[in-house]
């Protein structure tokens, strides 16, 4: 019996050390595989997260887009004028298609968004003359709208505190249904000044 009684304890504790070992490769397997596989979507979540907040402030304030980098060829004059006339550019482009952007439906609000990035005799022609337009063309359709994109755009002239630029557009104008719209090319010409550290618009010309 005493015989009997030591070799199950054997196999008892070749049991439980069996177990153990199961146990512990188990662990290993999960800390070496699976934990390494989770990093990568951890990474990516971040990066994306990160995208996401770039996309969001993008629209917060033209001056507030990034510029491109300044080639390292150029000299300290040139740069500076190339980071200037980056800034102009990069305004004019997103104020253009946010101008040249309406529709009935809304009763052209979208318009008073504009208000902060111009001097205050442009404001007062959009409101008090572009609008009113605007309002009385096409007041009687059911549904008007004009969608605007910037294609390219270019200085006419340009010093420390004014410039004139023109953006040539693609516009695709919708009437009666947000469908089937005719495209038409139209280009704009912009003049800016400096306010502070910013460019605003002074005056507005589709050609």
């Amino acid at each position: 019996m005493a015989e009997e009684s030591r070799s199950k304890r054997k196999w008892i504790v070749l049991l439980v050390l069996i177990l153990l070992l199961i146990i512990c490769i188990i662990l290993y397997l999960y800390l070496v595989y699976f934990k390494s596989a989770e990093e990568p979507l951890e990474n990516i979540n971040a990066i994306n997260n990160a995208n996401t907040n770039i996309a969001i402030n993008e629209n917060i304030n033209i001056n507030a887009v990034s510029l491109p980098p300044v080639y390292a060829n150029l000299t300290p004059e040139e740069q500076e004028k190339e980071k200037k006339q980056s800034e102009v550019l990069f305004f004019a482009m997103p104020f253009t298609e946010r101008l040249g952007t309406y529709s009935n439906q809304s009763n052209f609000a979208n318009l008073d968004e504009l208000q902060p990035l111009m001097t205050e005799k442009m404001n007062n022609w959009v409101q008090n003359t572009y609008k009113v337009e605007l309002r009385n063309k096409y007041a009687t359709l059911k549904y008007y709208g004009v969608e605007t994109k910037g294609i390219s755009s270019q200085f006419n002239s340009m010093n420390d505190s004014n410039a004139e630029v023109m953006v040539k557009t693609q516009r695709s104008e919708y009437v009666y249904s947000p469908d089937n719209p005719r495209i038409f090319y139209q280009n704009i010409i912009l003049k800016l000044i400096k306010n502070n550290d910013s460019w605003i618009v002074d005056g507005a010309y589709w050609q």
